[in-house]
């Protein structure tokens, strides 16, 4: 019986759930956003220029523009530019991830 006892902990180990993956590392070769340098966009127009003045100037290697009242997604991504805008189209807000 004392056996048991010892054992059954043991067996129950072997029932728990893997782990979820680590995340991944952050690419080697850069493309960390950073969004200070961007932030001179704030009040201008959204359109082609400002997008990719937003991504040249955080350095991500993706952009997500976000009109008001739009619903995203809220995994974290380090290599993402946020760009956040109102009704008018100007841009409000930039952010990473």
């Amino acid at each position: 019986m004392k056996r048991m006892v010892l054992i059954a902990p043991l067996m129950l180990g072997a029932c728990t759930p893997d782990l979820p993956p680590e995340p991944a590392p952050p690419p080697a070769d850069g493309g960390l956003c950073q969004a200070g340098p961007a932030q001179s966009l704030v009040g201008k127009p959204y359109n082609g220029g400002t997008a990719r003045d937003a991504q040249r100037l955080s350095g991500a290697r993706t952009l997500r523009p976000i009109p008001p009242d739009t619903m995203v997604t809220m995994d974290f991504r380090g290599d993402r530019v946020n760009v956040y805008t109102d009704e008018n189209g100007t841009i409000t807000k930039i952010t990473c991830g």
